[in-house]
Parts: C-alpha cells; sequence; structure tokens
C-alpha cells in the first residue's frame, strides 16, 4: 500500500512537471511563432503567410527609379486554415520623398487596423509607389500576421501601408507618336506603352554626331564600321553615349537601356516587301527615312548586319568594308518628355 501511494505521488509529480513543460512551451511558441517581435532582418514573420510579386527580388525588395511613379501587385497567402489579421509593412529611407500605399482603384484597402484575409485564401493588393527623388531608392517590404482577434504589438514603429493615394496615369503613346525630350531632341515612338506603363521606347529622329577622337569607336563623317566580334558600337551606346543624354538631364531608368534598332521592330514599324534577302519599303511611315545609312542590330548571318537606306532594309554581307551611321533606339522614363 506504501509503495502504491508513494508510485501515485510520483506519478503526480510526473503529471504535474508536464503540465508546467506544456504549459510553458505553449507560451513560448504563442510568443515567438503567433506572436513575434518584428526584427530589422525578417522580412516575413511567419512562412505560413507569404507576400508575392514579381516586381520584388527575392530579399523582398524593389528598386524606384528616380522621380518615378509605379503600381506594384502584391499577392498575399494565408496557409493557414484559420483567418488571420494581416499587416504590410515597409522601409524607406526618406518618408517626405518616398510615399507608399493602397491605390484608389485597389479593391482590397490595407488598414492600421490590419486585413483579416480567410483561412487557405489570398489576396491581390496592388500599391503604389512615389519617388520624388532625383535619384533611385529602396524600398523593403514585409508582413505581419497575427490570429484575426489579436492587437499587434508594434514595438518597431514600422511604417505600414494604409495611406491612400492615386497615382495619375502616366502618357499613353502609339507606335509612331513624335516625342520631344527635355534637351529639345526629336524622336519617334516604336512600340505602344500604356497608361500604366513607366518607360517609353523611342528611336531618334536623325543619326548621332560621333566625335572622330574617340577611342573606343572608329568614326569617319559620322559613320562607323559595324564590329560584331568586339560590340563597339553597343560599347559606345552604353557609355560614351549614355554619358552625353544624362549630361543633358536625361533620366534613362534602372530598367532603361541604349541600343540599335531590330529587324523585327521595323518590321512592325511598316510594311515590308522581302525579295533577294533584302526588306522593301512598301508602306513605311516617312519619319523612318533620312538620308544616311544606318545600321540595325540584326546580324545578317557571319560577319554581315542589315542596314538601313532610305527606309529599305539591305543585308550587307562583309559589314568590315561599310560605313553607316548610329541612329540609337533609347528605353527611358516617360518623365524625360516635354
Amino acid at each position: 500500500m506504501y509503495k502504491l501511494l508513494e508510485l501515485l505521488k510520483k506519478n503526480k509529480l510526473f503529471i504535474a512537471l508536464i503540465i508546467i513543460i506544456g504549459t510553458l512551451t505553449f507560451f513560448i511558441y504563442k510568443s515567438f511563432v503567433i506572436k513575434p517581435p518584428i526584427k530589422d532582418n525578417e522580412l516575413y514573420i511567419r512562412n505560413s503567410v507569404e507576400l508575392k510579386s514579381d516586381d520584388l527580388d527575392n530579399n523582398k525588395m524593389i528598386i524606384i527609379d528616380a522621380l518615378q511613379k509605379k503600381k506594384i501587385n502584391l499577392t498575399i497567402k494565408n496557409n493557414f486554415n484559420n483567418n488571420k489579421k494581416v499587416y504590410v509593412w515597409y522601409k524607406v529611407e526618406d518618408i517626405e520623398k518616398v510615399k507608399v500605399g493602397n491605390l484608389s482603384s485597389s479593391k482590397i484597402k490595407l488598414s492600421r487596423e490590419g486585413l483579416i484575409i480567410k483561412g487557405t485564401e489570398s489576396y491581390e493588393i496592388e500599391i503604389g509607389v512615389k519617388n520624388s527623388l532625383y535619384n533611385p531608392t529602396t524600398i523593403e517590404f514585409g508582413i505581419v500576421c497575427t490570429d484575426e482577434f489579436e492587437e499587434l504589438d508594434n514595438t518597431n514603429n514600422y511604417l505600414f501601408v494604409d495611406e491612400v493615394f492615386k497615382i495619375n496615369n502616366q502618357k499613353v503613346f502609339a507606335i509612331g507618336d513624335k516625342v520631344t525630350l527635355k534637351d529639345n531632341s526629336s524622336w519617334h515612338v516604336i512600340e505602344e506603352s500604356t497608361s500604366s506603363d513607366i518607360y517609353v521606347l523611342l528611336l531618334k529622329d536623325d543619326t548621332i554626331k560621333i566625335d572622330g577622337n574617340t577611342t573606343n569607336i572608329n568614326a569617319k563623317n559620322n559613320m562607323v564600321l559595324h564590329e560584331t566580334s568586339d560590340e563597339k558600337i553597343s560599347f559606345y551606346l552604353d557609355n560614351e553615349y549614355r554619358n552625353v543624354l544624362e549630361g543633358n538631364n536625361i533620366q534613362i531608368g534602372e530598367e532603361g537601356e541604349i541600343r540599335l534598332i531590330t529587324l523585327n521592330e521595323l518590321q512592325v514599324i511598316g510594311q515590308y516587301e522581302y525579295k533577294d534577302y533584302n526588306y522593301y519599303a512598301k508602306n513605311s511611315p516617312k519619319w523612318l527615312i533620312i538620308n544616311s545609312p544606318w545600321w540595325t542590330m540584326t546580324p545578317f548571318s557571319n560577319d554581315s548586319h542589315y542596314y538601313v537606306n532610305g527606309g529599305d532594309i539591305m543585308s550587307i554581307k562583309n559589314v568590315k568594308k561599310v560605313r553607316a551611321s548610329i541612329r540609337p533606339v533609347v528605353k527611358l522614363l516617360k518623365s524625360n518628355i516635354k
């Protein structure tokens, strides 16, 4: 009988110990998993609530170009079976010059009270960003989630996406539209650009005047050889000509580019009749025709290229013996247009 009582006492102690350990485990779990602190290096507090976007990189960061307005589509998915309250936060260095908030057209509004997302469901949210700085800036996004009826303890005072504002639609451009940049240079649009596009693709109305003393390209009377093996033209455009544009306060942008035109782009611009490896202008626009022949970036075959002469697209079988001008294509921010 005595041994039985002793065993029961030991079992009670064991059971009590199990209860204490279980209780402590629950509170630790509740403190660090259900309602964890927000840390600077954490992009989500729980892996079971996902934040996704084609705009964000793997670190959930995005670079916004100088003077850029951008719409970002975020997808938030709740992988739990029960409802969760979700907050989307962001970090940016200059909060006076860089604004982040809900777009007024968005169906789902974020707020400081949190967004309730049902179990196993996902929501699409539109976020707007306005960068008023004259240089690119980086924005970091993340999410915090709690249970549906919990209050968020925002100990680190993150900026939450709760402001609602409207990003003015960008100008719409069609192929063939003539534009003037801030340096008074004239260009034509060669790719449709919608109201949500920040960039526009342009072809210069004339050729580049090239300094014959430049060390990177062999120029005579503003005409060059197309040496495909060393890509001298590409290097020249992306360095020396880029410096010329930026020196005239033209912002190319993080996603911008400077290059030659492609054969495919020329075919989209106007109708051509194909014969003997050449393309003869049939219904090409007048602005495509200039006095000087100019290079494309599309090869015809080995050691050969296409060039445009009077609107016709001609094949050159030996580029080392032929000179033509450079008529650049640029993809740049619409804010450069007057």
